[in-house]
């Protein structure tokens, strides 16, 4: 025995020992059960065999109180080391996931060289020496029965107008010598970029329209269709190797050039006409595939988002992705993200956009509502709420780009048959001879699943009506569109993907709205 007071004849123990010792209080226990025999003893003597089996029994009972505290201090062992490590375990895995959650996704970005000279620079040259930028837009705007001037706005004559086309004469020259020189635009690989020539882009398609408007006064029409061309060509240039805001620029400055050239096809001659078309069977060569804007706009976003996650306010700055109205705390947003790692959020983000991509290939389908898929299928955009807010709807980019195609060849097929009728005095039977006067495609983007992809057309009496199918894919015999969500009437040419009716070219003659 340890204890010196039990292992001796020192006495009795002071009542502190005793309590404090576990051997004291053991043989306390033991002298108890031992006076409680004895006096047993002395009221009813026992046999000397019964004596000897109680204190065999006593000392067995010590024996098992003793192997009870030594297995108990065994299991307290064991779940103390176990639980010591299922805390480790727990310290690892945490670490472990927060480590994979901030890790770099590590994707390579495209590199894009750019060309030297470059197209770019110097419509954006060109741009910058424009003069009166404002007053061209209003010069033009006032050339709009449609649109009526402000009371303190500025009038325009005619001579106004040619002199600030004169003013502009070296934006335009620069603009025609980029019409010769390769082309990429300069690429966005962060959210922090800014496009600020793109706007000035918007204005030099003004100019272009202002110079074919200030021409056909003049009655110089084919110079004015040469200018309203260039405002296309620079359009269909844009789009280049440019995201999606440079794709839809580009589309723009197409449109602002179109409309005046509308004004002008009926008013060329057969060598005007030929050179037009000519000029636009060469642009036909230049559209960009829309999946390359997609495919730009992915490697744009990723390089943005990327570059997001390496900052070091990474947590903080993503709490906008939750909304400018968010009640996430600034150290809370770690934990939100240990939820959302770096890595799943960008491969989530750009099987989004590879989907997307591969759609951009097929025909096109025509939707009554506008509507977001990933919105209605989570499976195809993971829970993270970053991937959904950087995916945007890409439905209204997909549509503006069959519309644009759908113009083109409709005035590439207008030319054809003002070249048919100078050749020939008439219009012809169908579409299928216009290929001997220049124009080698007339199919109706709009089209996409029926054996006649051709744009409609159809001789009406000294005229003749041309028209696309338009966004509802159904064939309604000339009758103009219908903008349903805004309730216009059928004079109306707004189209939208919600539109019925037929996208009908403005030389066209008019035909009467059904009852």
């Amino acid at each position: 025995m340890a204890c010196r007071w039990t292992a001796s004849e020192l006495g009795k123990a002071p009542l502190w020992h005793r309590l404090a010792c576990a051997e004291c209080r053991k043989s306390a226990a033991a002298d108890a059960r031992v006076r409680l025999a004895v006096e047993c003893m002395k009221a009813q003597p026992l046999p000397v065999e019964r004596m000897e089996a109680m204190l065999r029994s006593l000392a067995l009972d010590a024996q098992s109180a003793r192997t009870v505290a030594e297995r108990a201090s065994v299991s307290y062992k064991r779940v103390r080391q176990a639980a010591l490590g299922l805390a480790a375990l727990l310290v690892v895995a945490v670490a472990g996931r927060v480590h994979y959650s901030l890790e770099d996704p590590g994707i390579a970005v495209p590199a894009v060289h750019l060309p030297s000279p470059n197209a770019y620079y110097t419509f954006d040259a060109a741009a910058q020496r424009l003069a009166g930028d404002n007053e061209i837009e209003i010069a033009l705007k006032q050339m709009d029965p449609k649109k009526v001037p402000a009371a303190d706005e500025k009038r325009y004559a005619a001579a106004d107008r040619a002199a600030l086309v004169a003013a502009n004469a070296p934006a335009l020259d620069l603009l025609h010598t980029g019409f010769h020189q390769p082309y990429l635009a300069k690429p966005g690989r962060s959210f922090t970029a800014t496009f600020p020539e793109l706007a000035r882009f918007r204005s030099l398609a003004r100019l272009c329209a202002l110079a074919s408007a200030s021409a056909t006064e003049q009655g110089r029409w084919g110079e004015a269709m040469e200018r309203s061309l260039d405002a296309v060509e620079m359009g269909r240039m844009l789009p280049k190797g440019a995201s999606m805001i440079g794709y839809l620029v580009g589309l723009a400055c197409e449109s602002i050039g179109r409309a005046q050239a509308w004004k002008c096809v009926e008013h060329l001659t057969d060598a005007e006409a030929c050179a037009e078309l000519a000029r636009l069977e060469r642009l036909r060569t230049r559209f960009v595939p829309y999946r390359e804007v997609l495919t730009e706009e992915k490697w744009g976003t990723v390089a943005g988002l990327q570059e997001l996650m390496r900052s070091r306010e990474w947590a903080d700055s993503s709490r906008q992705f939750f909304g400018s109205d968010s009640q996430v705390p600034p150290g809370a947003a770690l934990l939100i993200f240990m939820r959302y790692p770096k890595r799943e959020i960008v491969r989530n983000l750009m099987r989004a956009y590879d989907e997307e991509i591969g759609a951009a290939g097929a025909g096109y389908m025509p939707s009554v509502q506008s509507y977001s898929p990933w919105e209605e299928d989570a499976n195809r955009l993971g829970l993270d709420p970053i991937s959904r807010m950087l995916m945007p709807t890409f439905s209204q980019a997909a549509f503006k780009d069959t519309l644009n195609r759908a113009d083109d060849a409709l005035l590439r097929a207008a030319l054809a048959l003002r070249v048919h009728r100078l050749r020939h005095g008439e219009y012809p039977a169908g579409l299928f001879t216009l290929a001997e006067d220049g124009c080698a495609d007339v199919q109706d983007p709009f089209v996409s699943y029926s054996s006649n992809r051709d744009l409609r057309y159809r001789k009406a009496g000294k005229g003749y009506l041309l028209y696309s199918v338009g966004p509802n894919s159904t064939d309604n015999q000339g009758q103009p569109i219908t903008n349903q969500s805004s309730g216009s009437s059928p004079a109306s040419t707004a189209a939208q993907q919600d539109s019925f009716g037929d996208l009908v070219a403005p030389t066209s003659v008019a035909m009467a709205p059904q009852p």
